[in-house]
């Protein structure tokens, strides 16, 4: 397992660069790192702009244990298809790593965005309250703008992270207190 530190004190662990695909839907393996690639490739060329969403799910721990890593797994595998029923006009939306999901759209306004936030904070907060197991867990999410925040894939995805993880500095900042 890879850690990236990224600002003060966060950590995001990182299994895989790869997307998780759910095989019990049957979909196809999905790369997102060269989707996004061939999407920015595209919307240069027809000079289109689009946002893309990180979506991350994460609990104030110390050290990554297997016993955090199985809660991961149940908790994404319940949200997941709710998610994804939610991101239907989406061009796309996948597990990305274990603990994130994105998402590709045409160019989203600031107030849909925050309609979209405010949905997908009520379903993780709806199957939260479903266990106990997962009262300690948070969820967050960013948007990144193509061509505005990032003019390549790697731009791009460093973006979204670095507003992801701001988000999970002030909550882990406020969990301490």
């Amino acid at each position: 397992k890879d850690i990236e530190k990224n600002n003060k004190d966060s950590k995001i662990v990182k299994k895989s660069s790869k997307p998780i695909v759910d095989n019990k839907k049957k979909e196809e393996s999905v790369d997102f790192n060269k989707y996004l690639s061939e999407k920015i490739y595209n919307s240069k060329k027809n000079l289109n702009g689009f946002s893309m969403v990180m979506i991350t799910i994460f609990k104030t721990v110390d050290e990554f244990t297997h016993e955090v890593e199985k809660e991961y797994n149940v908790l994404t595998k319940k949200i997941y298809p709710k998610l994804k029923e939610l991101f239907l006009d989406a061009e796309i939306f996948t597990k990305y790593g274990q603990q994130s999901f994105v998402g590709v759209f045409k160019e989203l306004k600031p107030m849909k965005e925050q309609e979209l936030t405010n949905k997908i904070k009520k379903i993780f907060n709806d199957e939260k309250k479903l266990s106990k197991t997962h009262d300690k867990y948070f969820l967050e999410c960013a948007f990144a703008k193509y061509p505005r925040e990032g003019q390549n894939k790697n731009e791009l995805l460093e973006k979204v992270q670095d507003k992801i993880v701001e988000k999970i500095n002030v909550i882990k900042r406020m969990e301490k207190q």
